[in-house]
């Protein structure tokens, strides 16, 4: 069996037993050709006692991220815990502030950042399959090959820097290590951390 339909066979399977799971928190409904769920309105709080770190996920410069419980939600999240000793506080505020005001499936959005002593917590959503380059690197250590896997990624991706630009954001660090995939699927674009604006 091909690689690339193993992959699109595990999430299949992923999402129908994840479907299964949130049947009964929300609707399920037919858009084009995607599934999507009827968004619950969740607020996130606010403050450290209320995430549970659990392992890194992800190093580089000033920032680590870790996968998380969100404990009174119950939910699994990205936290991106950043070091202003070693960050320049502006460059993360724009970033963090950026991330709260995109509205897009195909850029990560910030559910709620705060601060605790020297580091800025920023709470994402928790993009189960990683980054395009992780699975590059552990599923296809010879080369993509798979033409309607390459057009699907790039095209999600285009479709995330099409809305960033018509905000007026360049995202200035597009790479497969940004590229974000869920257990769905579906594909976001990360690290807005260098973008720029051209207002």
């Amino acid at each position: 069996m091909e690689l690339s339909l193993f992959i699109i066979i595990v999430f299949r399977v992923v999402f129908d037993l994840q479907e299964k799971k949130e049947e009964e928190e929300g609707q399920w409904f037919i858009s084009g050709d995607m599934f999507l769920r009827q968004q619950r309105v969740m607020e996130f709080p606010v403050g450290q006692e209320h995430y549970e770190l659990y392992e890194e996920i992800g190093k580089g410069g000033a920032a680590t991220v870790y996968r998380a419980l969100c404990k009174p939600l119950k939910e699994t999240v990205a936290i991106k815990i950043l070091d202003f000793d070693h960050e320049d506080p502006d460059k993360v505020a724009k970033e963090v502030r950026l991330m709260k005001l995109v509205d897009h499936v195909n850029v990560l959005k910030a559910h709620c950042a705060f601060v605790i002593g020297n580091d800025l917590w920023v709470v994402m959503p928790f993009m189960e399959a990683g980054s395009f380059q992780h699975i590059l690197k552990t599923a296809y250590k010879d080369g993509l090959r798979d033409e309607a896997v390459i057009r699907t990624v790039l095209y999600e991706a285009l479709k995330g820097l099409e809305y960033l630009h018509g905000q007026g954001c360049i995202h200035r660090d597009v790479k497969a290590g940004n590229i974000l995939v869920d257990s769905h699927g579906a594909i976001k674009l990360g690290d807005l951390g260098v973008s720029a604006s051209l207002f």
